[in-house]
């Protein structure tokens, strides 16, 4: 998902600064907004998708998958990054390079 904004950030602004600071404040800023309410409700950063944090799937005392992965929510973020993607592909397709 991380790279699909990214992607899409540098598809939409011309400048290479630009992009790389619109994708700097999107990691600084997701991770946040997913703190506060309605989204805390639902495991929606990545972060603590991706290391185990405090999810039920994961033992951090042992190191250990005691339950099966949030499959439902990774292929809802993949489906999600795919989106963005494409996208930024189509931005590419009806922007003139001449």
């Amino acid at each position: 998902m991380l790279f699909a904004v990214t992607f899409l950030a540098a598809t939409l602004f011309r400048s290479e600064h630009t992009a790389l600071a619109a994708s700097f404040v999107f990691m600084i800023f997701y991770p946040v907004a997913t703190l506060f309410p309605p989204l805390n409700r639902y495991p929606l950063n990545i972060h603590h998708i991706m290391s185990g944090f405090a999810m039920p799937y994961f033992d951090a005392r042992h190191a250990l998958l005691v339950g099966p992965p949030p499959w439902a929510l990774l292929v809802s973020m993949m489906a999600m990054a795919g989106v963005l993607i494409g996208l930024a592909v189509q931005v590419v397709r009806h922007r003139d390079y001449s």
